[in-house]
């Protein structure tokens, strides 16, 4: 698993572990091993979603997650007796935060459900450690943290990208009938194939033609296979 993956790939789930080690251990900071074992509590929720009762990660996978966030000035190191404690600096609370409830695409159904858990259970919680970090807090700030952590928003970014994206294959499946027409409409003129399948290209072209076209990708297969992904596939 490449360097950037882990951290790609579980960020809601550490973010989430991140914030709970804040809550507990915020004024004198947190170990590595503290981030590990919190982050394998909050995957043991997702039990299903992984291979064992939680997210294993090594210790040095926790390291580089920890130190890669030092460099971005989202945590601070501290060192005592020779041990290191990480802490949030105020604006590396408030990125997590925001990493847990932004919405730029589709979530996975997985990980919409423990977002809106998460925040909704916690959000008390979290809005205290957000107020806890500035020393002064305008009332637009409160109204904003409000609005940050009010899962109703989540839902409903949530409904409005799904029915996006039912608009988008609801467009597809009406295409796609429409093509099965054209072709058969063709073939019942008794049409070659080949010919046929320049015309569908021309008239229906398919979603990836910018990386092969039609007639490139229909070569490959022998001719029954055509058909069938002319008139049935669809």
């Amino acid at each position: 698993m490449r360097r950037d993956s882990v951290q790609k790939n579980y960020n809601i789930y550490i973010q989430a572990a991140l914030i709970a080690c804040h809550a507990n251990h915020g004024l004198e900071g947190f170990r590595p091993k503290q981030l590990r074992f919190y982050l394998h509590v909050i995957t043991n929720w997702m039990e299903y979603f992984f291979e064992g009762p939680g997210l294993e990660l090594q210790n040095t996978q926790i390291i580089r997650i920890l130190n890669s966030m030092v460099d971005k000035s989202s945590l601070k190191l501290k060192k005592r007796k020779g041990l290191h404690y990480y802490q949030y600096t105020p604006a590396g609370l408030l990125e997590s935060v925001n990493e847990i409830v932004k919405v730029d695409g589709l979530d996975h159904l997985e990980e919409f459900f423990f977002k809106h858990h998460f925040v909704s259970f916690y959000k008390d919680q979290i809005g205290r450690l957000l107020k806890n970090e500035s020393a002064y807090l305008p009332k637009s700030y409160e109204i904003e943290i409000k609005h940050l952590l009010n899962p109703s928003n989540l839902l409903e970014a949530q409904i409005e990208l799904v029915e996006i994206e039912i608009e988008k294959l609801r467009f597809r499946i009406k295409d796609g009938k429409k093509q099965i027409n054209f072709t058969n409409s063709l073939l019942a003129q008794r049409i070659p194939l080949n010919e046929i399948l320049s015309q569908v290209e021309k008239h229906h072209p398919y979603q990836l033609n910018y990386q092969k076209n039609m007639k490139e990708f229909f070569s490959e297969m022998n001719e029954q296979m055509k058909k069938i992904e002319l008139t049935e596939a669809p």
